[in-house]
């Protein structure tokens, strides 16, 4: 009898339980109703906004690859590629967008270096500088943008006669050869340029002896025997 009753205590409770439980959802039923739809709109949001930047990056991905492609003379791709690097809020196609349009500047330059006046020159060449000193900015732990933009600077360094400053920024170059081969070994090239220009020449005092006749042979080798008939 104990063990029914304890039972039939137990099955109470359990009622009480489930319907105090009843009472509190018809209570709350909205307010349960409305946290469960705030969730499913906040993930929807973050949903939306992670698939814009993915849209974003890859329009801003295809600009940068029409831009560059262009030559270098179209100063209306390198605004472009300079206003793309202000804007994006990715670090690491700044740094390429920068770099790449002062890399083009300088291009530029050397292609219509003859034609232009020397306002025009400083132009494009502080153009150039500019960009590459940002590209260099903005490449922080992106070694390829890096040793391009410091590629850059020392071409347009050493064409200003800068060659102290021009080896060094071919050594930082050469530093990033592990992730910037081309960049690096272009850089190598140049740095080897430089040490060739700076080598003394070491002109002689007096006039070279003038060389010695060749010794004529002691004996004119014989004529080949003509075949056998």
């Amino acid at each position: 009898m104990k063990a029914e009753r304890r039972h039939e205590l137990q099955e109470n409770e359990l009622a009480k339980d489930l319907g105090k439980a009843e009472v509190y959802v018809r209570e709350h039923f909205k307010t349960v109703l409305m946290g469960i739809a705030l969730l499913v709109l906040v993930i929807a949001l973050i949903l939306v906004i992670i698939h814009n930047r993915r849209t974003a990056r890859s329009i801003e991905l295809q600009n940068f690859y029409g831009y560059s492609d262009r030559p270098a003379g179209d100063a209306e791709a390198r605004l472009a590629l300079r206003t793309l690097a202000g804007e994006t809020g990715d670090d690491e196609l700044a740094a390429w967008a920068w770099t790449q349009a002062g890399m083009m500047a300088y291009e530029d330059l050397v292609a219509r270096y003859g034609e232009l006046s020397s306002e025009q020159r400083e132009q494009l060449a502080a153009e150039a500088a500019q960009a590459l000193q940002a590209g260099l900015a903005e490449a922080g732990d992106l070694p390829s943008a890096a040793a391009r933009a410091q590629l850059g600077l020392g071409l347009l360094a050493e064409m200003r006669g800068e060659l102290d400053a021009a080896e060094g920024h071919y050594r930082s170059a050469i530093a990033l050869s592990a992730s910037a081969p081309v960049s690096a070994g272009r850089a190598s090239e140049r740095l080897d340029r430089l040490s060739q220009l700076a080598e003394p020449l070491n002109l002689p005092t007096t006039a070279p002896a003038a060389p010695e006749a060749p010794e004529a042979p002691a004996e004119m080798p014989a004529a080949p025997e003509a075949p056998g008939e």
